[in-house]
C-alpha cells in the first residue's frame, strides 16, 4: 500500500493480484486493474496521478490514473520486481530484481 505526494489517493494490493486506488475523501475507487501476483505499488513522488506497480513475472507497469493510459517496463523474463525508487528528478526509476 502507498500514498500518492498530496495523500489524496492510496494504492493498495492483494496477493491475488489485484490493484485499487482509492480517493479518500469519496471513499472510493478510482482504478482497478488485475496484474497477477504483485510484488510492489508506488506513486510518483511529483505526480499525484502516476504510480508503478512491479510484478513477480518480472514486468513493471507504470500507469497514469487521469486516462487509464500504462506503459509496461520490460524485465528479465520470470525474475521478480522487488523494489523500485524514483531518482530525485522524478524522471528516472531505478528498479531492484530478485537475484
Amino acid at each position: 500500500m502507498c500514498w500518492n505526494c498530496d495523500s489524496t489517493l492510496v494504492a493498495s494490493s492483494d496477493l491475488s493480484g489485484i490493484i485499487k486506488v482509492w480517493n479518500i475523501s469519496t471513499k472510493k475507487a478510482v482504478f482497478e486493474c488485475d496484474e497477477g501476483e504483485v510484488e510492489f505499488v508506488q506513486f510518483h513522488p511529483k505526480g499525484k496521478n502516476y504510480f508503478l506497480s512491479g510484478l513477480s513475472d518480472g514486468n513493471s507497469y507504470f500507469y497514469n490514473l487521469k486516462d487509464g493510459d500504462f506503459k509496461v517496463l520490460s524485465g528479465p523474463s520470470g525474475v521478480s520486481c522487488k523494489s523500485a525508487s524514483f531518482l530525485n528528478d522524478g524522471r528516472f526509476c531505478l528498479i531492484a530484481y530478485e537475484v
